[in-house]
């Protein structure tokens, strides 16, 4: 077994190289048969996030878009699954983070007047609210 190093750089890497070893990995130890090849398969799971333009989960999983991945990309049923088990898990990650920032906010206003201005305006912006239009309208 290898294991491969993240770049030094904090640099990107393919999605391939982060789902393609998982989905290896469970190949090697099940023994999987993907049993409803002509069907949607069924999610009722979160969303992705809206930071990530990529289908959502229900939609990359109908069958039409299953027969896609796997005819024009060499991506099976499996691989798609891992592959929203990891923007689900990118998407955690980014949530965490937002809290833990909003948090370091609030503990550097301390008990300041503009403490609650402050928050709620960096929620806006975390939250991606469009704070120009506020502004036009004062």
């Amino acid at each position: 077994m290898t294991i491969k190093q993240w770049p030094d750089n904090n640099g990107r890497v393919p999605f391939w190289e982060i789902t393609g070893p998982i989905c290896d990995s469970i190949r090697a130890a099940y023994k999987l048969e993907r049993i409803n090849e002509d069907k949607d398969v069924p999610y009722n799971g979160l969303d992705i996030g809206k930071d990530i333009p990529d289908l959502r989960p229900d939609q990359k999983l109908t069958a039409e878009n299953l027969r896609y991945d796997k005819e024009d990309q060499g991506r099976d049923a499996l691989e798609v699954l891992i592959g929203i088990a990891v923007q689900l898990g990118s998407e955690l990650g980014k949530r965490i983070e937002k809290r833990q920032m909003l948090d370091r906010v609030a503990m550097a206003a301390g008990d300041c007047n503009f403490y609650e201005v402050i928050v709620k305006r960096f929620r806006d912006v975390i939250n991606g609210d469009n704070l120009q239009e506020e502004a036009d309208d004062e």
